[in-house]
């Protein structure tokens, strides 16, 4: 039979009906074979290049039995569309199945939205799973390092933590602490604690209720104890009594100050010195030195009380 058509002499469309039967012979495609004329819903094992679906769709039956591979793509990158619908990575963002990863930001940075609703990291705040900072324009900080939790000024004179609230705009400062002191009801204190209120109380220490609990203020000096000032319930360390009480510690004594002058004296032994420090009366006599003329003592080995002229005694039977 002769062949009515062939590619060699065809003008028009062949018929597949008219052609030789060796134009039959399947064509394979991947692992597919593929006859002219035939419809075909399968290929398998296929390598195409430059491939655009129009309409429809591609929908992937057993994933686990196989696999799509991009080679433009970077093993370990976060897969996204670009503008025109582009399939594309980048070393931005990375997950291994595991582990999310933000390439380009702060190492231990803290992610955040910023102005932009993007997400990002900075240095201000940063966590590297056991260590929390916070850093503040002007060299400030808070962070937990170290099992405790600080809170750092910045280095510039003058820099100060503020507490305060804020109702409709304005500030009401409470508490001020600089590297001078610590101010409350101040914004400028002049020693280590400054306190300042307008009303009549200015600060109260209260103690327990209990015996030997009344409250006191202990004083210390050259890493000694002092003195201590308050409740004699607390100063004594025993009963109830809210005596107001001064204790001199040791050796030393009470004193009295004005003007930048010492007016009284109140030493150990009881004796009281005024413009004067007492001199070394016997233990059987209490005086009161007033100058360094006149003394007011008793005279216990004679029961008397006596006002001597220039005079003490240290005999202990005068």
């Amino acid at each position: 039979m002769a062949v009515p058509y062939t590619f060699g002499t065809a003008t028009s469309a062949i018929p597949l009906s008219q052609l030789d039967s060796n134009f039959s012979t399947p064509i394979t495609l991947g692992n597919t074979a593929i006859q002219l004329g035939n419809t075909v819903t399968t290929l398998n094992n296929m390598t195409l290049a430059n491939v655009t679906v129009t309409s429809g769709s591609i929908t992937l039956t057993s994933a686990s039995a196989g696999s799509i591979t991009n080679t433009s793509l970077t093993a370990g990158r976060v897969v996204y569309s670009t503008t025109g619908g582009l399939e594309t990575d980048s070393a931005n963002l990375t997950f291994d199945g595991t582990n999310l990863g933000l390439g380009g930001g702060t190492a231990n940075g803290v992610a955040y939205l910023n102005g932009s609703k993007v997400l990002t990291t900075g240095s201000a705040p940063t966590f590297d799973g056991s260590t929390f900072n916070l850093n503040v324009v002007g060299g400030g900080a808070v962070n937990n390092a170290q099992g405790n939790f600080f809170i750092q000024a910045g280095l510039s004179t003058g820099n100060a933590y503020i507490f305060r609230d804020t109702s409709a705009g304005s500030y009401t400062e409470y508490m001020r602490l600089t590297s001078t002191g610590l101010g409350i009801g101040t914004s400028s204190p002049g020693q280590k604690l400054d306190v300042y209120s307008a009303s009549t109380t200015v600060a109260r220490i209260e103690g327990g209720t209990g015996a030997g609990l009344g409250a006191y203020l202990a004083l210390k000096a050259q890493g000694a104890n002092a003195g201590y000032v308050g409740t004699q319930s607390g100063i004594v360390g025993s009963g109830t009594s809210n005596n107001l009480s001064l204790y001199a510690a040791g050796s030393n004594a009470i004193t009295l100050w004005t003007g930048g002058v010492q007016v009284a004296t109140l030493d150990t032994s009881g004796n009281l010195g005024l413009g004067v420090t007492p001199s070394a009366w016997t233990a059987n006599s209490k005086a009161m030195q007033i100058g360094s003329l006149t003394s007011i003592y008793n005279d216990a080995y004679n029961a008397a009380a006596i006002v001597g002229f220039n005079q003490y005694h240290d005999d202990p039977y005068p």
